[in-house]
């Protein structure tokens, strides 16, 4: 996450994936303490409290485009080449189409920015930042499920789909 808000103050355009050596629950930026057994960090977009270890996790930083682009278009035209992945990755997500749930946890929510699975629940959650010259993205997708020790964090449920070849798949959707 550190690399990431990083990239926040470099020139162009970058993208970083990656996975958690542990469990960790990150939150937003706005969040508050959050009392648990694991790691927590807290993330340069804002969100809720995200269970990492069983996901992939994606940056994506670029230049803000002018004014009259609104947040939610920055963020959907940025994730573009990510949504194509995860479809070549056997998971079909589709842009939520409003604000359900609520809650500290993010999967136990879903917003117009979260990407769903044809079941309608969240596959993917994501959270932005804006500064007047550029933009951060953070998401997440789950490669597997969540075991059930994790409580709050057991709605982390997603589909199958060959996760093993998504940050190759993005890779080449990138370049």
């Amino acid at each position: 996450m550190r690399r990431d808000a990083l990239l926040l103050d470099e020139e162009g355009f970058a993208y970083h994936v990656y996975q958690w050596a542990r469990p960790t629950v990150s939150l937003g930026r706005f969040c508050p303490p959050w009392e648990c057994e694991m790691p927590t960090v807290t993330r340069p977009t804002g969100g809720g409290a995200v269970l990492h270890g069983w996901d992939w996790t994606l940056a994506i930083v670029g230049d803000r485009p002018p004014a009259a682009v609104r947040p939610q278009q920055i963020l959907q035209i940025a994730m573009e080449p990510a949504v194509l992945a995860l479809r070549e990755c056997g998971l079909t997500v589709e842009w939520g189409n409003g604000s359900v749930g609520d809650g500290p946890v993010c999967f136990s929510t879903t917003a117009p920015i979260d990407l769903c699975g044809l079941n309608g629940r969240k596959a993917v959650g994501c959270a932005m930042r804006l500064t007047r010259q550029r933009y951060l993205i953070q998401a997440s997708v789950g490669c597997a499920a969540v075991p059930a020790s994790y409580g709050e964090f057991t709605w982390q449920s997603t589909p199958k789909w060959d996760s093993t070849r998504f940050p190759n798949v993005l890779r080449s959707m990138l370049q």
